[in-house]
């Protein structure tokens, strides 16, 4: 008697995993990298604000701040700090509790979104965000921008996650304008349109480095990257001088986004934005036309 909970909530484990599509559990592991992946890097960032380094390390990102700049009239240097990170350490706690409680969870994910839209702002109001470097015709992230680029993955993941627990709301007029605000919402709450940020984010970053190293061509790309000694890490990067590129201390968040992007469209399978769809929808019109073809001549070729 015992072993009867046990048993039955395995064998309906297992039911379900037979009935899911490779799709379906794809989708799924998908939705668990990225949901624990913020959950991990909000509790680690959130622990990281307690210490005196990081404290240190924010303030002109908060000090330059159209939003938070006045959180420093009312506080001190360490107690913002630690404020901020108590708030990134609840949010973190709240989306871990989807399996139990998905309403908080869906509420810890919205948070999330309007924090780091929020962190999105210091990339145009911190000084040094964004420098020029010769031979590209865009400007590009600084040693500040380079740590904060991190948040429009993360600000996609939040959104990801949120549409995960959130309620559709049906149709509830049969008026145009209310039907038509129902078609708009309807294709804004879609799970095509989460990714696209992450489709357009990871794009334009291979896009723009591989224009860089194109414009300035593969004598100053070796450079690069015997000065860069690991030469994965593209966050060390701060400026170029006369004198050659300059680099900060090594980090590794940059590559990880991009490894966590990548597998997460990966996971995702296509979408109506990407090209795989793009082909799949060219191949089914096709087979199609093949399959009427062939009905209307019997078979015959």
């Amino acid at each position: 008697m015992n072993h009867t909970v046990p048993i039955a909530a395995k064998d309906h484990l297992r039911v379900r995993l037979g009935r899911s599509s490779a799709a379906e559990l794809l989708d799924a592991a998908a939705g668990a990298v990225l949901r624990y992946g913020l959950v991990a890097i909000l509790l680690f960032f959130g622990a990281f604000k307690f210490t005196a380094a990081e404290a240190n390390g924010i303030q002109p990102l908060i000090a330059n701040s159209p939003f938070l700049f006045w959180l420093y009239s009312v506080g001190s240097v360490r107690s913002v700090s630690n404020g901020i990170g108590t708030v990134e350490l609840a949010i973190a706690l709240l989306i871990a509790t989807r399996r139990f409680a998905p309403g908080l969870s869906a509420l810890g994910s919205l948070c999330a979104a309007g924090m780091f839209a929020i962190t999105l702002t210091f990339l145009f109001s911190t000084p040094g965000a964004w420098v020029s470097v010769p031979g590209f015709p865009l400007p590009v992230t600084g040693e500040a921008g380079a740590f904060l680029i991190k948040d429009v993955f993360l600000f996609g993941a939040a959104f990801v996650e949120r549409r995960g627990v959130a309620p559709r709301k049906p149709a509830i007029t049969r008026s145009v304008v209310a039907a038509g605000m129902t078609w708009l919402r309807q294709r804004l709450d879609r799970d095509d349109w989460a990714l696209l940020p992450l489709r357009l984010m990871v794009g334009f970053g291979f896009a723009a480095h591989g224009y860089a190293k194109l414009a300035r061509g593969p004598a100053s790309f070796a450079v690069i990257l015997a000065a860069m000694g690991y030469g994965f890490s593209s966050i060390r990067l701060k400026a170029f001088t006369v004198a050659g590129a300059e680099f900060g201390p090594v980090g590794y968040e940059i590559d990880l986004l991009y490894i966590a992007g990548l597998l997460t469209l990966a996971l995702s399978g296509s979408t109506p934005f990407s090209v795989d769809r793009r082909l799949e929808e060219r191949r089914r019109r096709l087979n199609e036309g093949v399959a009427s073809a062939e009905a209307r001549t019997g078979g015959v070729t």
